[in-house]
């Protein structure tokens, strides 16, 4: 039986794997057992939510050994709101964070002929690391082919 069947299964809203908080505290959990077990040195990231708000909602219902258990919190900054919120959760547990996500689809459209998606995204980088402090980002489709 794998992990998955033994959780129950994803919520299935979008593409993408998710999960309750409930379910993820199991997966969190088991994970960061099997590390121990193999002496990795790896941490537990969790848990790539989609915005920094849906992130606290959930951090808020996860118990002490759950939060324990993650090394590093990760956050997509799709709907930016309550960044500083995540960055003050990070501080406060000193846990590394990382902005997990996002990409270009904000209010212009990819085009390579102008400067205005460029401008945009810039725009949202500067924007994440003045307000959520991350140790690092990751954008998706920051190259794309035509």
């Amino acid at each position: 039986m794998s992990l998955i069947q033994a959780i129950g299964g994803s919520l299935g809203r979008q593409e993408g794997s998710n999960w309750s908080p409930e379910s993820q505290a199991k997966i969190i959990k088991e994970v960061s057992e099997q590390l121990k077990e193999l002496q990795l040195g790896t941490v537990v990231s969790a848990m790539d939510e989609t915005n920094p708000q849906k992130f606290r909602q959930n951090w808020e219902q996860y118990d002490v050994t759950t939060k324990e258990n993650v090394g590093q919190m990760n956050v997509h900054t799709y709907w930016p709101g309550e960044r500083t919120a995540v960055r003050d959760l990070a501080k406060g547990e000193k846990k590394r964070l990382w902005m997990s996500e996002v990409d270009l689809g904000g209010s212009v459209p990819q085009d390579f002929d102008h400067i205005e998606p460029g401008l945009e995204l810039s725009e949202r980088i500067a924007s994440d690391i003045m307000n959520l402090e991350p140790r690092a980002g990751c954008f998706g489709k920051l190259l794309k082919t035509k």
